[in-house]
């Protein structure tokens, strides 16, 4: 492999509490111990190039990242892999190496599944809640903007709406496809959560993950 590459990955565990600018140095002494041929910008400051897609929220999973670059050798997929293997620290994994068919900038969506376990409630009566904010006409909340100190009025309905919820022994699975995206209107599975614990007054414990990446037609991003 040659060119522009897309490096698929698994960050889980413990690494889910690293910020992603922390993560960012990770991957980049990952890729420099790995001795792999990767581009470097040009000029006075000099750099790798690599780039991701979505950061994830602190404490979150993520099955199906990404991550762009440019080898400036050929390589082959097997040495791509064992090269970086052998660097994985817990909760990393690189498992797969393709060449991009869709632009960075073409993310509309990403995937994600939940587990919301209530603290002072039973799963039947979160559950209940749930349905409640479900049948209101709308929900609004302040969603904080790019500008500095900025907020904005939005309406969750028509993204709760969407969301596939299921009782469990333990809590109440979401399963959730929700905007993302530059220059789209990113709606964080965080709002979702603060909505469902703020309306419940209950406390809840939250464990996600993001799954996959959609583009604007809801094909599978690859």
């Amino acid at each position: 492999m040659n060119g522009d590459i897309r490096l698929w990955f698994r960050k889980t565990g413990p690494l889910r509490f690293t910020s992603h600018l922390d993560f960012m140095r990770y991957f980049g002494r990952v890729l420099k111990l790995s001795k792999l041929p990767v581009w470097y910008t040009q000029g006075f400051n000099q750099r790798m190039y690599f780039a991701f897609g979505q950061p994830l929220s602190l404490g979150m999973s993520g099955r199906r990242e990404f991550c762009d670059l440019t080898l400036t050798q050929d390589v082959s997929r097997g040495e791509i892999l064992s090269s970086l293997r052998k660097y994985n620290a817990q909760g990393f994994e690189v498992y797969d190496v393709t060449v991009p068919e869709m632009k960075l900038g073409e993310v509309a969506f990403g995937e994600y599944e939940a587990l919301y376990l209530p603290q002072n409630a039973s799963p039947q009566e979160l559950f209940g809640k749930i349905r409640d904010i479900l049948s209101l006409p709308e929900y609004l909340i302040q969603k904080k903007t790019k500008a500095r100190g900025g907020f904005k009025t939005l309406d969750l309905m028509p993204y709760l709406a969407t969301i596939e919820f299921s009782e469990t022994p333990e809590g109440v699975r979401a399963h959730m496809i929700l905007p993302c995206g530059s220059g789209r209107e990113n709606v964080s599975p965080k709002l979702i959560f603060e909505a469902i614990r703020d309306f419940s007054g209950y406390s809840i414990f939250q464990q996600i993950e993001r799954i996959g990446f959609y583009d604007a037609e809801k094909e599978s991003f690859r």
